[in-house]
């Protein structure tokens, strides 16, 4: 498979966020998206952060999908990761979307990896049933300004 990349910079206050799209395992379009501090900042100031993430179902499967989804934001909320869904009621109607609020990328991109590596086949399963549900998926992160 041929690997392209676009990249795209864009800068949000004191922080770049880089979008760099590149084919996923289905041959579709999946963004990256990947936050680095273009200024220093005080030891004493705290950062937080909001995920987002959307997927487009296939047609007529976003019910499915969203009980898997569900689940996955039953383990965030475990972790004490404020985590959101929503699933959209006009455009396509096959769209979910998790929002989830986080101190630490580092942190998060960490347990996120430790989580993938570590699954048992109960968690292969639900992870395989929203893959197999979905289309496409995009993430954008956020700093969070006022809270």
């Amino acid at each position: 498979m041929q690997l392209t990349t676009n990249y795209r910079l864009f800068k949000v206050r004191t922080r770049a966020v880089l979008s760099i799209a590149v084919p996923n395992y289905k041959g579709l379009i999946s963004a990256i998206v990947l936050v680095y501090s273009s200024a220093v900042f005080k030891e004493d100031s705290f950062m937080r952060y909001l995920i987002k993430n959307t997927w487009i179902c296939e047609r007529g499967k976003s019910p499915e999908a969203m009980g898997g989804f569900k689940a996955v934001a039953g383990s965030y909320r475990d972790l004490n990761m404020p985590c959101r869904l929503y699933a959209d009621i006009s455009g396509t109607m096959d769209t979910v979307v998790m929002e989830i609020e986080v101190d630490s990328l580092d942190g998060y991109f960490t347990t996120q990896r430790k989580f993938y590596a570590e699954m048992d086949d109960p968690t292969k399963d639900l992870i395989g049933s929203i893959n197999s549900n979905t289309d496409s998926g995009s993430r954008v992160i956020y700093e969070i300004i006022e809270f």
